[in-house]
Parts: structure tokens; sequence; C-alpha cells
């Protein structure tokens, strides 16, 4: 039996997508009957802003269960302490100590003990933070253990713009990192990326193997959420979990305006699940002229999330206009929940091809094609109670997150031959 060791900052209860990614890998490695160990933190499953993100455990002491067949070493943390010195600050750039603000450097001795002790064939790191691929860079030197880097996000906000202008710091601080990625990549079998986006920005400084394994879906989440039908009796709109403040919602919400100002509507509602924790957005919603239809809510835990999305009508998401190569995972969960979606703006770029390859939904660029689409399904809905769903069933299958990892799994069989 092959033995994986998976090496997380994110694992659950931790409520989010960077856990629910490695979750994924693990359940579906095991079910194919590998041998799974996890190394994360300790986490308490209430983590709602990045602030819970980056603060110190609950528990002090090492916890290691066996959870349907995964053995799990939850380990002690200690928020990072981040020094304001500039000298400090250079000091860290020629290390290759990058988001600093999450400290995996104290995983390590741990870790090294945990490879010493035990024969593993293959050690996966889940980044970011940039700082654990540096943990398997050390460990593979060490012990001469095959590794792999599943990078999930690399600067997308920065680099992946289509047009902009880099400050000179932060060409300076993109110098030491593209010089200690490269450096770490280099040393693994492959490496891993989310997005297209990801895989062309680093294949321009490392030529190496690479694999694209999107985000994808959780199929047996969703179908969970199906159990719980709540019939609404209004018409539904929703987001699931975070907008940016450079993402454009007001194409969205004029459009909305221009909808309502022509009909007498009084069954619009609109949900933004997940949207508190991003201050700025959320005071944008709260402030509107339409914020009597709309609902802000905290991040929830994610299968209450999942129910709600089942029962909206529509499901909404900005695209990352000006951007290339960024998806967001909930784009994938929106694919699996089969429901209608609409796009406003379009990115002009992955959002808008997935969206048009799986038939799944619409793409809008101005407020009056937004009004439009939703007075078209709007009206669908008062005659029929529901909106048909034409999406293409197959290719949206091979978005699941298990048919992603299965895809990944085939990857590194092949690479250990």
């Amino acid at each position: 039996m092959k033995s994986i060791l998976l090496l997380t900052y994110y694992y659950p209860p931790c409520n989010g997508v960077p856990s629910f990614r490695i979750k994924s890998f693990a359940e579906t490695w095991s079910k194919k009957g590998f041998k799974i160990t996890v190394v994360s933190r300790h986490w308490n499953g209430k983590e709602n802003s990045w602030e819970d993100y980056m603060a110190s455990s609950y528990e002090d002491t090492l916890e290691i269960k066996n959870e349907n067949n995964i053995e799990i070493h939850r380990l002690p943390y200690k928020k990072a302490t981040i020094s304001s010195s500039k000298i400090k600050f250079t000091k860290d750039l020629y290390k290759g100590n990058f988001n600093k603000e999450i400290d995996t450097h104290q995983f390590f001795d741990y870790v090294n003990n945990l490879v010493k002790l035990n024969s593993f064939d293959i050690l996966l790191c889940s980044s970011p933070p940039l700082n654990i691929l540096s943990l398997g860079y050390k460990l593979n030197k060490i012990h001469n253990i095959p590794w792999i880097a599943d990078l999930r996000d690399f600067e997308n906000r920065q680099v992946l713009k289509t047009r902009s202008r880099v400050a000179f710091k932060y060409k300076l601080i993109l110098l030491f990192k593209f010089h200690y990625i490269k450096k770490w990549l280099n040393s693994t079998l492959f490496y891993s990326c989310v997005s297209e986006g990801i895989i062309e920005l680093l294949s321009t400084k490392i030529l190496h193997n690479n694999i694209l394994i999107y985000n994808g879906f959780d199929k047996s989440a969703i179908i969970n959420a199906r159990k719980f039908i709540e019939q609404s009796t209004n018409f539904e709109i929703t987001v699931l979990g975070s907008i940016y403040p450079e993402q454009d919602i007001m194409t969205f919400l004029n459009g909305v305006q221009y909808f309502t100002s022509t009909e007498n509507i009084d069954d619009l509602r609109i949900n933004f699940i997940g949207i508190e924790s991003i201050i700025e957005v959320s005071e944008q919603l709260t402030s509107h002229p339409l914020k009597d239809i709309i609902k802000t809510l905290p991040r929830i835990p994610h299968d209450e999330a999942l129910r709600i999305g089942n029962q909206a009508q529509l499901l909404y998401y900005p695209g990352w206009k000006g951007y290339r190569g960024i998806y967001s995972a909930k784009i994938f969960e929106y694919l699996g929940l089969k429901k209608v979606i609409l796009i406003a703006p379009g990115d002009g770029d992955v959002i808008d091809k997935l969206v048009t390859i799986t038939n799944s939904g619409n793409i809008a660029n101005t407020s009056v094609e937004v009004g439009n689409i939703i007075r078209k399904y709007y009206n669908e809905w008062k005659i029929n109670g529901n909106i048909e769903y034409n999406g293409e069933n197959e290719i949206i299958e091979k978005y699941s997150r298990e048919n992603q990892s299965i895809k990944l799994l085939n990857y590194i069989v092949k690479e250990l031959k």
C-alpha cells in the first residue's frame, strides 16, 4: 500500500475552501487504497475572518486521530509575530520567508521527525501559505522524499491583472518570491495549480512538470444539501462566499434596480452569504437603495451555505474583469448545485468559458442585460413555480472534487513509476 503524507495549514474542521480541497484529496485517495496521513493545526470550525485564520489554536497539545481511515495529526499553533522592522523585512526576503502572517515553520521539527520514523512514498504540501513550500523543499533534501506542491493561489490579485502597474517595492518582493519558488518547485516531482492563469505565470519562470487541478465541487455535500428542500415564497438570487472590492457588483445591483423599476415586485430577495467578513463590500450593500431586499450573512458552515444556495432560483457571481485565470471556488459549487448561474459582469476569460461550455447560465455585461435576464427567469418562475436548467451534466461532472482528486492521484502514480 502506497503511503502519502499531506502537509497543510488548513484542514477541517476549519471552514474554508483550502481545507475542503485537501480533505477531498485525503478522502478520495484513502478510498482508492492509499494510506493517508495529514499534518495540520488545530481548528475549532468557527473561523469567520482573516484574523481567526491567523490566530493561535485554542488547544496546546498534539492530537492524533483516525478519521475515516485517515490518520490526522493536529498540532498546536502559536500566532505569528510580525515585526515592523525594515531590517527584519529585508532579511526575510533574502531568506525566502514569505507570508509571515502565517508561520508554518513551527511545524517543521514535528514533520521532520514523522518522516524520519515512517516510510512515506510521497509528500504533498498545500500552499498558501507560500512558506510551507520551503518545508517540502527541506524535507526532500534531508530525507530524499519525493514531493508535490499544490498551489491554490499565487499573488492572484496582483500578478494576474491583465493591465497593472506594479510599484517598485512589490516588484522587488516578486523578484525574491520567484527566485525561491523556482528553487522549491524544481525539487518537486511536479506541481499542481487551480487555474490556467497561475500555471501560465509560473511557466514563464519555471520549466517543470505541472498539472491543472480545479477546486471543483463536493458532490456528496451537494447531495446532502438537496435533502433539505425548503420551498421559498420569494424569487431568490444568491451569492455563496466572499466578493472582493476589486469585483464589480454595481452592474448587477443597477440591473436589479432596472428590473424592479419597471415591475411591481414584492417577492424578490438577494442573499449574500459570507460577505460580512469583507467590510467594504458589506457596507456597500447595506447602504444601497436595494438594502430592504438584500440579506447579508457572515461566513456560515459549508453545508448550511449549500442548502441556502439550493433553494435559490439564480446563483450570482461577478467575474474578475481585468484579470486572467481567476475562477473562485464558488463557481464550481454553483455548477454542482445545478442552478442557473448569472455572471455579471463577465470576465472575458475562464469563468465566461466555463459557464458557456457547461451551458449552465448567462453572462451579462450591462445593467440592462442583467435586468432583462432576471425578468425572463422571474416571469418563468411566476408561471411554472421553477425555472428550467439545461446544464451539460456530463461535462459538469468532470469538475467534481472527487474527479479532480482522481486526476491528481493518477498523475502521482504515473510519476512514481
